[in-house]
């Protein structure tokens, strides 16, 4: 009976077998996923009203981070640039990137902002931006990027770019406990990038 029982094993429990088998798939690929996701120390967005040069926003977030400090102690300094711009004359793919800036703005998690006149314009009239002592532009709400450290790069990967402003989000006095030590980090660094 048992001899039997095994050769029929795979007839009568293969439905059983496979399940298990892709949870099992699912669960290696979530945990495999979560421990390779770096942990950033800062988070800054790019919306400008045309698409990033191939390797500029990667390049932006190499030079920035020469001025950051390492908040999450693993020994080094990232910043991740999510790039919220998208092609003009491509209403999908401006509408997914207006989509994907909505959502950065909702989590608060992205502090500094490189923006073009048009886009700085839209965020400041939703009330983005903090306005700071430090900052000699657009009403103490920016600094212009020929201004910074980060002039080079721009000037780099897209010679003939508009005008772009480095901005911050709204002072740490309005955030959260949670979320203020992010705040003076993005502060810090952004004073740190202007170039006398």
């Amino acid at each position: 009976m048992d001899k039997k029982k095994i050769e029929n094993f795979w007839y009568y429990n293969k439905f059983k077998v496979l399940a298990a088998a892709f949870i099992a798939g699912v669960i290696a690929l979530c945990v495999v996923q979560l421990a390779g996701k770096p942990n950033y120390d800062y988070r800054m967005l790019y919306d400008v009203s045309s698409s990033a040069p191939p390797g500029l926003t990667d390049a932006v977030s190499v030079a920035a981070a020469k001025y950051g400090i390492d908040q999450n102690g693993d020994g080094k300094v990232q910043i991740e640039t999510v790039d919220c711009s998208g092609l003009p004359n491509d209403p999908g793919n401006r509408m997914a990137a207006q989509i994907r800036l909505q959502g950065e703005l909702a989590t608060g998690q992205a502090r500094i902002v490189v923006a073009d006149d048009t886009a700085f314009d839209t965020l400041n009239s939703l009330g983005a931006f903090g306005k700071f002592s430090f900052l000699p532009d657009k009403g103490g709400k920016a600094v212009n990027v020929q201004s910074t450290a980060l002039r080079d790069v721009f000037n780099k990967f897209w010679p003939k770019h508009p005008d772009l402003y480095v901005c911050l989000r709204a002072g740490s006095d309005q955030l959260p406990a949670s979320q203020q030590k992010g705040q003076k980090a993005a502060e810090d660094l952004v004073g740190k990038l202007i170039t006398k």
